[in-house]
């Protein structure tokens, strides 16, 4: 026997199958994932029939006999061998044993993030607000109050300080609370509707803000009018334009409701044409306001195709990156290893009067942890039960996070969203789960090259409907492939 023949004998018998690998399928094109290092390799059908083989439980010593029966007669096995040698170097097969798991790092812990709702007070009345923003509090924070949150964050070690409402911009002490903040060294941010930026303010405007998030969730004037208020769009679109006139770094965040399918394209375009950081688009959830107007959500079936919706109307623009770009994708892909959603952990968020929770989406009475007035920030996150709770719930110890598939690659999904259809920290939300497990899915294809058009059966999802079982099989304990 040839000394190549006996080494590739000595390769097949030292391979190992890691203990979650999954394919992702749709049709005939098919993603090898190892949900333990989040990698992802779009594979040939080759590579596909092996690796179903090897999960399905075969003695790898079997794999010589695997190799000899799908090999040409008078060919050898060499085109399978070199195979499983691309699938070891993409992780979706071990030699010998299974690598230590990579450790998740929290680059923003201790605290990296302070998000203050500087106001209840706004005006507009958004029908999804989830601070069901109005009118003030009784007893909100004075501007020397404010200040001492300021310091009080600056000295728990945040590096970004964020406004946010209400309307943080009602607050005439607004520019003189951001200037106070900018001099402390922190990154100094705003969230706001766009409605009081204006030629007069702008100047000062731009020299104090590192970013200005803006709320813009339609194209449609009369759309986004009727769920914003009466000109909303007009003013929003007008501070746009003066920041990035001004210089400014511009976000823009938008919720979708099942009125903002139809101009989608043209709100995803509009991030190229204007040079927009990052535009951020979320489903509409029963938050705040949001719970009494659950006739503008989105469908289950609109949801869980949405992500394969915002993939065609991007274009080439990926993901999670500034502006549009050209990359060329490769068939590989890795995303970050997480394991918690960052709240209480790199973020807290001090509402009005000064109370202090997990995270802005997660200001119910049961999650309140303290008040700035009589205690630290600092010292709040070292020692409160609430915080500590959250900064202990990590994915790997949330009792559906667990057994999901793509446990480290999503981190548990947005607590706040997750306690907006449960009303429990800790319980996962189905159909919030299908929707994160379809937008991974169609990050994953898009990180690889064209996103394959999925059946409509493939949309189904039994943790909403029962329908049928999926056919990418995210958590499943065996894979099978498309009929």
């Amino acid at each position: 026997m040839a000394t190549a023949e006996v080494g590739d004998e000595q390769f097949l018998e030292r391979l190992l199958v890691p203990a979650r690998l999954s394919l992702i399928c749709r049709g005939d094109n098919v993603l090898g994932y190892n949900p333990a290092f989040n990698v992802w390799h779009r594979i040939d059908p080759a590579a596909a029939a092996m690796l179903r083989w090897l999960r399905a439980g075969r003695d790898r010593q079997g794999l010589r006999d695997y190799v000899a029966r799908h090999t040409p007669l008078g060919e050898t096995g060499e085109p399978l061998i070199r195979t499983a040698e691309k699938l070891v170097l993409r992780r979706l097969l071990y030699l010998d044993h299974e690598p230590a798991l990579q450790p998740v790092v929290h680059p923003d812990a201790p605290l990296g993030t302070v998000y203050w709702i500087t106001t209840q007070k706004c005006n507009l009345r958004c029908t999804y607000c989830y601070q069901d923003a109005a009118r003030p509090r009784a007893e909100e924070l004075s501007t020397d109050e404010g200040k001492a949150v300021i310091d009080q964050a600056h000295a728990a070690g945040a590096q970004t300080f964020v406004f946010t409402g209400g309307e943080p911009f009602s607050r005439r002490d607004l520019l003189e609370l951001a200037a106070y903040s900018k001099s402390k060294g922190l990154r100094t941010n705003v969230i706001t509707n766009g409605a009081f930026i204006n030629v007069h303010n702008i100047d000062r405007v731009a020299s104090i803000f590192d970013l200005v998030t803006v709320s813009l969730d339609h194209l449609i004037p009369e759309h986004h009018d009727r769920i914003r208020g009466h000109r909303s769009w007009e003013k929003a679109i007008r501070a746009i334009d003066l920041l990035l006139e001004a210089g400014v770094s511009v976000d823009i965040n938008s919720v979708l409701s099942r009125h903002g399918i139809e101009d989608l394209a043209a709100l995803v375009g509009l991030r190229r044409a204007k040079r927009i950081g990052m535009h951020k688009i979320v489903p509409q959830f029963p938050m705040g306001r949001g719970g009494t107007s659950r006739g503008d959500e989105l469908s289950a079936n609109q949801l869980l195709g949405l992500s394969d919706q915002m993939a065609q109307v991007s274009g080439a623009s990926r993901p999670g990156t500034p502006g549009a770009t050209e990359e060329e994708s490769t068939p590989s892909g890795k995303g970050d290893v997480r394991d918690h959603c960052g709240a209480g952990l790199s973020e807290v968020s001090v509402d009005p009067e000064g109370w202090v929770y997990p995270c802005k989406l997660l200001q119910y009475p049961e999650l309140r942890a303290g008040n700035i007035r009589d205690t630290s920030i600092a010292t709040l996150y070292a020692t409160d039960p609430i915080l500590q709770k959250a900064q202990a719930s990590t994915s790997d110890v949330l009792p559906t996070c667990r057994t999901c598939i793509i446990q480290r690659g999503c981190g548990g999904g947005c607590r706040g969203i997750h306690y907006s259809f449960t009303g429990h920290y800790d319980e996962a939300a189905p159909i919030f789960c299908s929707y994160l497990r379809r937008t991974f899915e169609v990050k994953a294809w898009r990180s690889t090259g064209e996103v394959p058009a999925a059946r409509r059966n493939e949309w189904a999802d039994p943790s909403i409907d029962g329908s049928s079982t999926p056919a990418v099989m995210l958590g499943m304990p065996t894979l099978r492939s498309n009929p």
